[in-house]
């Protein structure tokens, strides 16, 4: 399964890019948001794949459908956060349902209202609830094991996604006896892969798919 990020430009098209802002991809301090998709198509993304004299560019979701659906199955998460809100779930329904990605993608966001929503307006989708993040202040303060599972169950979720931080066994357990899958995300030791298949996890997300095959 090919995880990616989605989010919406200034103009309303959805495209595939993890960081809200384009500074660290192309020096560009911009939002993603901010910008239309033609000014979007006209900055350099650094690869470094390639050589320093090639860049990349930001795909839209629509390519990447046209190429790829139902060739592969796909974690499509939705970024949206304070300032960078995604409001486009129909224009989303409509590529999904033109491409015929409905049985191959799994839709997963930070953004309870967002998860909501799409269960409300599509139960044919499978969905993913994601919580917890290193990043977020009120992890560590507020996380509960119940209420997660809790949030996956309200809207309609297959998958409770958490982060390796928080991996414990009784937790897993926890997951599964509510009849949920467990994804682990950021996984990229050894270690911690060895302890996703002692726990009974049911996948893993990783930037280094390479070193765990």
């Amino acid at each position: 399964m090919l995880e990616f990020d989605v989010q919406q430009t200034k103009d309303n098209q959805l495209v595939i890019i993890h960081d809200f802002n384009l500074k660290r991809l192309s020096g560009e301090d911009i939002d993603v948001n901010k910008i239309s998709l033609d000014d979007l198509r006209k900055i350099k993304i650094f690869n470094s794949k390639l050589s320093k004299d090639k860049f990349g560019w930001v795909p839209t979701l629509e390519e990447f459908l046209k190429e790829f659906a139902g060739k592969i199955d796909f974690n499509l998460e939705i970024k949206s956060i304070s300032g960078h809100v995604f409001t486009e779930l129909h224009q989303l329904f409509n590529l999904l349902d033109f491409y015929k990605a409905q049985n191959s993608v799994l839709i997963s966001s930070f953004d309870f209202g967002v998860m909501q929503r799409i269960g409300a307006l599509r139960s044919d989708l499978k969905l993913a609830v994601l919580v917890g993040s290193s990043d977020l202040r009120w992890w560590n303060r507020y996380f509960d094991e119940k209420r997660a599972i809790r949030k996956a169950l309200f809207v309609g979720a297959k998958n409770l996604h958490l982060p390796v931080k928080k991996l414990r066994k009784n937790f897993i357990s926890k997951i599964h006896g509510a009849g949920l899958k467990a994804f682990v995300y950021a996984v990229c030791s050894g270690k911690d892969f060895e302890k996703c298949l002692k726990y009974g996890v049911d996948g893993i997300f990783t930037n280094h798919p390479q070193e765990f095959i």
